[in-house]
């Protein structure tokens, strides 16, 4: 098992390093099959005790963000960019390279982030880290299994996605 972003994991992909990948972000719909593993949503996070921000509250604040190259950040920046905003509109960012640092991060106070529901589900539930989602950018994505069009292992694929579902 091997873990990275999912421009990395789909170059692994292609050059036949791996045979499939659980991903976030976008992919080649042509060269690749794909199932829909779960759909999550995307929130904002900032530490403890805060309650929910608006959308300028939000923009001044250090956003803290993934790599160039996450889905978790292509997501962001798409979502961002349908409401005439971007990465840069946030009084400053960071980049960290793994989930549970960004979670450090947000928890001491560094700045805020956009993660997965998922992801934060057991700092939210102890009150480490607060949900601040400002009204209007609310997000669900999926994640979705791909493989290479055309393998002949597809239909196992497909029924590990079904083991793993249950």
């Amino acid at each position: 098992m091997r873990a990275g972003n999912t421009a990395e994991l789909v170059a692994l992909i292609d050059r036949g390093e791996i045979d499939l990948a659980l991903v976030e972000g976008s992919f080649d719909r042509e060269a690749f099959e794909s199932e829909v593993f779960s759909r999550e949503r995307f929130v904002a996070v900032a530490a403890a005790g805060e309650g929910p921000l608006g959308i300028d509250a939000l923009l001044g604040r250090r956003l803290v963000l993934r790599e160039p190259g996450s889905g978790t950040r292509e997501i962001l920046e798409r979502h961002l960019a349908a409401r005439g905003l971007s990465v840069s509109d946030f009084a400053d960012t960071v980049e960290v390279a793994s989930i549970p640092a960004i979670k450090a991060c947000v928890a001491a106070g560094v700045g805020v982030s956009f993660l997965y529901r998922v992801a934060v589900e057991a700092e939210l539930a102890a009150g480490e880290l607060a949900d601040v989602t400002p009204e209007g950018l609310a997000l669900e994505h999926d994640f979705s299994l791909i493989w290479q069009r055309g393998s002949r292992y597809a239909a196992r694929y497909r029924a590990l996605l079904r083991e793993w579902r249950a």
